[in-house]
């Protein structure tokens, strides 16, 4: 088994259809046209402010030549036309720093195994967590019954029909939908996988603080200044050490 990125009109469309015969309520029409005109509206706000991040991303689970598909995992930036008029710079912080699980699904002769979970939380994790991003947000239709696999799977699952929180940084709530019915999960990636992350200033190890409102990074090396300000020591640490 391998895990890859398909790149190309015809894998992604091959694997958007096997995800819509899988999960209740996923749309695999036009995927291809669907995201260009995603990725023309990020690249449009982001103009100026850096690379847009990839409007959608395909990761499957395939055997070693590619010729069978084992499952998939589909990543979306989220774009919100309205926002990106009223706030443009929230905008950008939502699509940089959220990643949209549209589609999961597993092969009926591999479920079982822990390919859902592993194709969730280290292979989609990973990819996002390695651009910039720090969560993994969903929604499960009830029609699927799967809350229970994310659950499971160690992801906060909200109360039924209950939108997402507001979280740091964006501190953007998500309101439900109410022709939805089913429940919006997350996956916090700063706070579950701070061991692989390093501070940008002295490549240092990281901690994780929690608050109410998702918590922040910490490198041990900051500290609040005279007038309030958060800064980076770079006097030598306890004992000598730089």
């Amino acid at each position: 088994m391998r895990f890859v990125e398909i790149e190309n009109e015809r894998g992604e469309r091959f694997v958007h259809a096997a995800v819509a015969r899988a999960v209740v309520g996923y749309s695999a029409k036009d995927p291809v046209p669907a995201k260009a005109r995603r990725q023309a509206h990020l690249d449009a706000i982001f103009r100026g402010h850096g690379r847009a991040p990839a409007a959608s991303t395909v990761l499957a689970a395939t055997d070693q030549k590619g010729n069978e598909l084992y499952g998939a995992v589909v990543l979306d930036a989220p774009f919100y036309a309205t926002l990106a008029v009223q706030d443009p710079e929230r905008a950008r912080a939502l699509a940089q720093l959220h990643r949209v699980v549209a589609g999961l699904f597993v092969a009926d002769a591999y479920r079982g195994d822990g390919l859902g979970t592993y194709l969730l939380c280290e292979i989609a994790a990973g990819h996002a967590l390695e651009r910039g991003a720090r969560y993994l947000d969903g929604f499960v239709d009830d029609r699927n019954g799967s809350a229970d696999f994310y659950r499971t799977a160690g992801l906060t699952v909200m109360a039924h029909n209950t939108g997402l929180p507001s979280r740091r940084p964006s501190l953007t709530a998500l309101e439900h939908h109410q022709e939805l019915d089913g429940h919006w999960f997350y996956l916090d990636l700063w706070a579950t996988y701070v061991d692989r992350m390093r501070c940008k200033e002295c490549a240092g190890e990281l901690t994780f603080v929690p608050d109410d409102l998702g918590g922040d990074l910490r490198c041990p090396r900051t500290r609040v200044d005279e007038v309030g300000r958060l800064v980076h020591d770079v006097r030598p640490a306890p004992g000598g050490q730089p």
